[in-house]
């Protein structure tokens, strides 16, 4: 977004190298398509399955594509159900991550360094 529309540009939207949208915070200009572009940005609008989870963070879909890695290396082996429970188990493991079961050292490393801490 370029806000301050309503001042002299320094720089137009031809100028920058990425799709922007010209606003004016002070005059509330350009908020709709500001707000219309955020929402197709993020795929407002498309069709996902009811009842879809919507992953908001790298981690948890790092955990989630871990878990299906793993279950789907466990279904051929579902025969043998001692070689099969070793990867249900990395699933498991993999998902109560996500449901902040299991906080492992990589995780409140993950989650602490977003957050400044106080002396």
């Amino acid at each position: 977004a370029l806000n301050k529309s309503d001042l002299p540009a320094a720089a137009g939207p031809r100028e920058i190298p990425a799709p922007c949208v010209e606003v004016s915070a002070t005059r509330g200009a350009g908020l709709e398509r500001l707000a219309a572009s955020i929402g197709a940005a993020l795929g407002e609008g498309k069709q996902a399955a009811e009842g879809a989870p919507l992953v908001l963070t790298v981690r948890h879909r790092r955990a989630l594509e871990e878990a299906d890695a793993a279950v789907a290396r466990a279904l051929p082996l579902l025969e043998d159900g001692e070689l099969a429970a070793v990867h249900l188990r990395e699933s498991l493991s993999a998902l109560a991550a996500v449901v902040g079961e299991t906080p492992s050292e990589e995780v409140l490393r993950e989650i602490f360094s977003r957050f400044c801490v106080g002396k």
